[in-house]
């Protein structure tokens, strides 16, 4: 699937009708599948959160799970307080599945936090 294919996905599933949890599941998965890369799913998203009006781009945060040997999942929230939240029950993980969690300003792209997890 290319990144108009999920572009024309997705403002199918807003005319049908779906809520922003699915939306942003469905880009996560497409990401993570490697059918779009990390920036064209933020972009994406913008445009999602612009048509619908649910919040401003300017607060959205997204949680990065860093994998080890697998794609990073990603995890979006309007409110900084609830990507940390999220991100800050793997501080010090030791499963040995991530390389780290970061909480990043969607807009800005500036990191607000890096999680430590154990090595």
């Amino acid at each position: 699937m290319h990144t108009e294919d999920v572009r024309r996905a997705v403002r199918e599933l807003i005319e049908e009708g779906y809520g922003d949890g699915y939306v942003r599941s469905f880009l996560n998965d497409m990401e993570r599948d490697r059918e779009i890369d990390y920036d064209d799913s933020r972009e994406i998203a913008a445009e999602y959160i612009d048509r619908c009006g649910v919040f401003a781009v300017t607060d959205m945060f997204v949680v990065r799970f860093i994998r080890r040997g697998a794609p990073d999942e990603l995890f979006f929230y309007p409110k900084q307080e609830d990507a940390l939240g999220h991100a800050n029950l793997f501080e010090g993980d030791d499963s040995g599945l991530y390389d780290g969690v970061v909480v990043e300003n969607v807009e800005t792209k500036q990191i607000v936090k890096n999680v430590e997890v154990a090595a």
